[in-house]
């Protein structure tokens, strides 16, 4: 079970490529955050969201690889990350948000990690960080659609998902079909949002997989 406060992880310090392509974004929309803005902190003190039982994922074909099947199985035991990103959604206004960051730990170290200072000057009071530690493709479909998050409506969507589905359990292709469904569910939930997609980090987990196996070209060979 995983209650541990959501803490910044080592690889995330080899993300500068993804921030520094993120901030010229950032500055590119036109909208700049008043850095003097105090952060505040999450008070933890919303309720747990309910699991994938109170709102059951239809029945799927056989064969549909696991990546593109909602699940809450992460966020299900996460119970800090529930109530801080409740917290974190509830304190930001709709009509404010003009870009979401959607992805694992990598995504979440920008609010609640190394990338407080960035987050700080760059982004707060004008995006949503929907990142949780250890999320898969799955984990994150199943966010997108029993979290609440369709009442922003962003201009810009930084995807950055993948690397936690290095297991046997997955092929590249699987991998690729996950992240192109976490493409398509942020499309529809965000209609007319442009998508702003990262590559898989490096991951010493599954190197070759991750790499060498081209799951981004495999996502842009094919339509999204």
């Amino acid at each position: 079970m995983n209650t541990s406060p959501p803490t910044p992880l080592g690889r995330f310090t080899r993300s500068s490529l993804f921030f520094s392509a993120v901030i010229a974004l950032t500055l590119a929309i036109g909208h700049s955050a008043d850095p003097g803005q105090p952060l505040p902190l999450p008070s933890h003190s919303a309720s747990p969201t309910p699991s994938a039982s109170a709102n059951p994922s239809p029945a799927v074909p056989s064969g549909t690889p696991v990546s593109t099947i909602p699940s809450d199985k992460n966020f299900a035991h996460y119970y800090v990350m529930q109530a801080t990103l409740a917290d974190h959604m509830a304190a930001n206004k709709p009509e404010d948000i003009d870009l979401i960051f959607i992805g694992d730990s990598i995504t979440q170290a920008w609010r609640w990690g190394n990338g407080l200072p960035v987050w700080k000057r760059y982004y707060e009071g004008r995006a949503i960080d929907f990142g949780v530690s250890a999320d898969r493709t799955e984990h994150v479909l199943w966010r997108l659609d029993n979290l609440g998050i369709r009442k922003f409506h962003p201009k810009v969507a930084v995807i950055l998902i993948g690397t936690n589905n290095w297991d046997p359990t997955y092929t590249p292709e699987d991998i690729a079909e996950g992240v192109k469904a976490v493409i398509a569910k942020t499309r529809e939930c965000f209609p007319g949002v442009k998508i702003l997609l990262m590559s898989i980090l490096p991951n010493a987990r599954a190197t070759e997989k991750m790499a060498t196996a081209t799951v981004g070209d495999l996502v842009e060979r094919e339509p999204n």
